[in-house]
């Protein structure tokens, strides 16, 4: 199963952010959101590398603490220890 999860806007690069989320850096598109005025420090809702929504700041970490509590979420996803900014995805959501 595929997580969409609130990530934290630290860096925009034209249509590519860096996130932070859950303790880890990855980018994401936000070309879906281009009309929706994406800025440093919102909370986005990133499902694989795409931005698909903005979240208000409460709601956003309203979310992360309850995924914090989930018995049964691997709180990690598998990164590639090469590249810092590199994050693979290895679900297959369909």
């Amino acid at each position: 199963m595929c997580l969409a999860t609130p990530s934290k806007v630290t860096k925009i690069e034209g249509e590519w952010v860096e996130v932070q989320s859950m303790e880890h850096t990855h980018r994401a598109n936000i070309s879906l959101l281009r009309n929706k005025g994406v800025n440093l420090g919102d909370y986005l809702l990133i499902h694989g590398d795409l931005a698909i929504q903005k979240l208000p700041e409460d709601e956003a970490i309203q979310i992360l603490e309850m995924i914090k509590t989930m018995p049964s979420t691997n709180h990690s996803h598998e990164h590639s220890h090469e590249h810092p900014h590199k994050h693979e995805h290895t679900c297959n959501c369909e």
